[in-house]
């Protein structure tokens, strides 16, 4: 579907009344050649794109279009892409969709054209990687295009825009055959157009938009006037290579000019350009020198200023040393060293505690001599909204606390192990525009001239409001770069950042913005007379024990408590005396109970989308019933569906098969188009009882496709949480609610990740009422669940602690297939991230160019990851379900970023318990980034260490471990959908109409990673 995408992009057929056109809509003036360089699921080695690349230009391709990317260069890959340049072939590639300064590769080599993508505004797409490689900008924020299946979607992501490029260069090249691939190049981001002036840093080129957008009309009205002209020299300067004109990015005009304006940089701050032997020089004298020769303002150039002579363009600030509050002390600039200086003395109101009260119940208190500091955002014109700021501080002269704000560490805004979470609450919001003020309890004290990182990360489920919560805006002109002050007084100084978009949190970051924030801080002495009440934790010793025994699993018991099947019998008092008079003269027969049936069908919709899978919760109103039936809404003539269900909220047990219990299954059968069909379920389905007040969720799969509702764009936080449909007080079963659940692959428990976007039930449930006095037996889930095998690493008895970033060590599994549950490690008290990846064969040794240890050619995959928290002593990790075959070497790694895993010191023996051994040895992980696992040390075996502790693990032979065998890995799915915001039209009528396209960016194409 992606590939689809892009060439419809390219080339779909226009001029013809059906679905969309594109940039080069006849097909008798070009030729698609297409070469497959990755897997169906999007992933896949460099080697195999070179090899696609070389099958294009050996079939005559001129212009090559590449949607995919990754983080790894390679000096041999760019000297490929170089040899083709010299060919004369044109490459194009995605900049990447990080949101953020980073690189990404093809689009990194100076031979290819990187293309960042932008909004039908002509805005910056948040998504759009930044750094000096951008060339050019195109559309690529929902572009709708071709898809499989012959339908149409809608799509965003840097992929979007590269095609875009592609084709226009394509177009061009079909009319000046004559032109050579710079040439083409050049003549593109010569005519781009200017963008908006936000985020824009300056004119000419910047790292946002490159050159500009890119702009067809344009650049053929400038090759129409020639060749070099349009777009400079035809051949190299002798001794060179065609590659050599080819620098890439912002150098890109820098060589291969034949006129003066090839050179023109758009930007009066740089001075005046002139070509000189086909490079491009600076014309002395020509820039503004924006000096004062006075040490106590800050220097500047701004080019969007209206100038007479060169020197308008200087802007000369004060140097910002005094804030105004008196407690601060007065501050001034040092005219001689430029310096800010203490003036007059700071008060020190500091007596040594943070807080002084007579009341000792009094649970806040005034700030010693607080004080505060604002950006004073403008909010009338704030033009962002988001799920809460980022933002960087800077301490000068004292310590201080702060008492308003939530996030804080030093560290990389997307890497979660680097931050410390120092304050969760619930707030009550006073609306956009009115401060709502978050009081940090016990503060987080930050050092004198220091950096701190704050991450504000809020979310609501109010419906009036959407998750959109925090407004901002961009930052004034001169403070556009990230990490900017903007705001200071004579301790603290706020700095730009940017906002978080991503429910989540600390995935995805938008470009750099001003938060609307008051700061609210205390100063305190360096030499306090007695210990502040604030400091940070101490770290805990690392364990010294090793465990005796191991853990025994506590089950967990799903079912209610059973109501009584009899009333109790109580015995009376005295012993009455009457007798009746006469009989009763009507029957006291029970009357039989029968039960009433409502169908509860899910709201009309006019539009759907397909999926494979999906799961969603139900919670029982105020009586309890029974659920005794499904309909289901499909869109495959032939498929076969399966249902499954547990006690509680299916939220955490999506990728868990013995979580679940099935409790009906049809055969492959005929199950028509666009059909609310009761399924003709082999054994008849096993009632589900619906206890009032309690919830039950249900995950339902097909062999083909199925129907349910797209419940919205940025709707990933509803899963589970909201209800898209609740019964009235009038209906047999009052509050009986459908709540908004997810969505997944072909095959059974296989959701796709938390981020995209929830769906809706799409059919009807068939519940019956129960007997009054009867006693429920819910259904368990699932009805055989059994107890992990167990096996304790027994070798290298002493501990020590595992330094830096975790270890890795191997596995083995015996004759059979083996299913790792869950590592039970020595970890002290306190709260821990950790993340578990694998690997197929050892973490030692290397293949194909390769070392093991590191994930430099993709080899590990991410099995689970979060939060932990220990008491001390063994302590689980989130839960895992990696399949282990027969006879296979496995390799491990345990990410755990922060001090306070204990491991064996040495390499210690093999343990085993038959089944499963746990091999000797293990190594430090030196470097982890996110992705990169042990991503730049060497290996060093010298260093040898061993994994202590536990291992929980199945033997695939019971029902739920043999569908977890089928699976595979089921935690840390991140692939794309098989499609992605498919919407479809009923064709029968009534009912039917589209919907909005839905999934994240695309990801770097697919999460391809370019490997060395």
């Amino acid at each position: 579907g992606h590939g689809t995408h892009c060439a419809g992009t390219i080339g779909a057929i226009g001029n013809n009344e059906i679905g969309v056109t594109s940039v080069n809509p006849d097909p008798t003036k070009f030729q698609f050649f297409i070469g497959k360089g990755l897997s169906n699921s999007g992933s896949g080695s460099n080697a195999n794109v070179v090899k696609a690349v070389e099958a294009c230009v050996n079939a005559g391709a001129k212009v090559i279009s590449m949607s995919l990317g990754g983080s790894g260069y390679s000096s041999t890959t760019d000297a490929f892409y170089k040899d083709q340049y010299d060919k004369g072939v044109l490459v194009v590639a995605a900049a990447g969709n990080s949101g953020y300064d980073s690189w990404g590769y093809p689009a990194g080599y100076s031979a290819v054209v990187s293309v960042g993508s932008v909004m039908s505004t002509r805005s910056l797409s948040y998504f759009s990687t930044r750094n000096d490689q951008v060339e050019v900008a195109a559309p690529g924020h929902s572009v709708l295009s071709t898809h499989k299946n012959n339908g149409y979607t809608t799509m965003s992501g840097t992929s979007m825009a590269c095609p875009h490029v592609a084709g226009v260069a394509a177009l061009l090249w079909t009319h000046f055959p004559q032109c050579t691939n710079n040439q083409i190049r050049n003549a593109m981001i010569q005519s781009a157009r200017e963008p908006p002036s936000e985020p824009r840093n300056t004119a000419g080129w910047d790292k946002y938009y490159g050159w500009g957008i890119v702009n067809a009309g344009d650049a053929y009205e400038l090759l129409k006037q020639g060749c070099e002209v349009a777009g400079g020299a035809t051949n190299p300067p002798e001794g060179q290579e065609l590659h050599d004109l080819a620098l890439g990015g912002k150098d890109q005009k820098n060589v291969g000019c034949t006129f003066d304006e090839h050179c023109e940089q758009g930007n009066p701050c740089l001075g005046e350009f002139v070509c000189n032997a086909g490079t491009c020089e600076q014309v002395a004298g020509s820039a503004p020198v924006c000096d004062d020769g006075i040490k106590c303002t800050i220097d500047t150039c701004d080019p969007s200023k209206p100038y007479d002579v060169l020197t308008d363009l200087c802007v000369f600030t004060p140097k910002p040393c005094e804030d105004g509050n008196k407690c601060n002390g007065i501050r001034a600039c040092d005219e001689e060293t430029g310096n800010c200086y203490e003036k007059d003395p700071v008060v020190d109101c500091n007596d040594g505690d943070f807080c002084t009260t007579a009341d000792e119940t009094e649970t806040t208190c005034p700030l010693d001599c607080g004080t505060s500091l604002s950006t004073e955002a403008d909010l009338s014109i704030a033009n962002r909204v988001e799920l809460g700021p980022m933002f960087d501080i800077a301490t000068k002269a004292k310590n201080l606390t702060i008492a308003d704000g939530m996030y804080g560490d030093n560290g990389r805004w997307h890497t979660k192990s680097l931050w410390d979470k120092v304050l969760e609450t619930s707030i009550s919001c006073n609306g956009f525009g009115t401060p709502t003020f978050v009081a940090l309890a016990e503060g987080v004290t930050v050092p004198k001239n220091s950096k701190h990182s704050f991450f504000i990360n809020i979310w609501t489920d109010s419906s009036a409001t959407g998750y959109w919560f925090h407004k901002s805006m961009y930052p004034p002109s001169g403070k556009t770069a990230r990490y900017s002050p903007i705001k200071e007084d004579s301790y603290l100084q706020i700095q730009t950042g940017s906002g978080n978009t991503c429910v989540g949190g600390f995935c995805a970051m938008t470009s750099p913005r001003m938060p609307a924030i008051t700061i609210h801080y205390a100063t305190i002495n360096d030499s306090p007379t007695t210990s502040p009440t604030i400091s940070s934790m101490p770290s805990t010793p690392v364990p010294t024990f090793t465990p005796t025994t191991k853990p025994t699993p506590v089950p967990t018991t799903l079912a209610p408590t059973p109501v009584p099947t009899t009333p109790p019998t109580y015995a009376p008092t005295t012993t009455p005396t009457a007798t009746p008079s006469t009989a009763p003269s009507e029957s006291l027969a029970p009357t039989p109970f029968e039960s009433i049936k409502v169908t509860i069908a899910s709201p009309p919709t006019n539009g759907a989308t397909t999926v494979s899978s999906y799961y969603f919760d139900v919670q029982g109103g105020t009586v309890d019933s029974i659920l005794t039936n499904m309909k289901v809404t499909t869109y495959a003539t032939s498929q076969a569906i399966t249902v499954f269900a547990k006690r509680g909220t299916g939220k955490q047990s999506e990728g868990t098969p013995c979580d679940w219990e099935l409790v009906a299954e049809t055969a492959v059968e005929s199950t028509g188009y666009w059909k609310d069909i009761y399924p003709n379920w082999i054994n008849g389905f096993k009632p589900v009882e619906l206890i009032a007040g309690e919830t039950i969720s249900l995950h339902v799969t097909s062999t083909g496709r199925m129907l349910s509702v797209y419940s919205g764009s940025g709707s990933s936080s509803w899963k589970y949480n909201t209800a898209f449909m609740t019964t009235p007080d009038t209906h047999t079963f009052p509050g009986t609610s459908l709540f908004h659940g997810s969505y997944g692959k072909t095959g059974y428990f296989q959701a796709y990740p938390d981020y995209y976007s929830a769906r809706q039930f799409m059919g009807a449930l068939d519940l019956e009422t129960v007997a009054p006095g009867s006693t429920m037996s819910p259904t368990s889930a699932p009805t055989a669940k059994f107890s992990p095998n167990q096996v304790e690493s027994t070798g290298a008895n002493s501990l020590t602690e595992a330094t830096s970033q975790g270890i890795q060590f191997d596995i083995h599994a015996s004759s059979s297939a083996i299913i790792l549950r869950k590592l039970n490690m020595l970890v002290e008290a306190g709260s821990h991230f950790v993340e578990v990846w694998y690997r197929n064969g050892s973490y030692k040794g290397s293949s194909s160019g390769c070392v093991h240890h590191n994930n430099w050619c993709n080899q590990w995959t991410k099995a689970a990851g979060g939060d932990i928290t220990s008491t001390g002593g063994l302590t689980s990790s989130p839960a895992l379900s990696i399949l282990v075959s027969p006879g296979q070497t496995m390799g491990l790694t345990v990410i755990f970023p922060k001090a306070g895993l204990a491991v064996g010191a040495g390499v210690g023996e093999d343990s085993s318990d038959g089944e499963l051994t746990i091999v000797a040895g293990g190594a430090v992980v030196h470097d982890y980034y996110g992705n990169e696992v042990n991503s730049i040390h060497a290996l060093n075996e010298s260093e040898s260490v061993s994994f202590k502790g536990v291992i929980d693990y199945d033997v695939a032979n019971s029902f739920c471990a043999k569908i977890s065998a089928q699976n595979g890995v089921l935690s840390g799915v991140d692939d794309e959908p098989d499609v992605t915001g498919n919407d479809i039209t009923n064709p029968d009528g009534p009912g039917g109409g589209p919907v909005g396209g839905d999934g994240p960016t695309d990801g770097y194409g697919d999460h391809f990673d370019s490997l060395s």
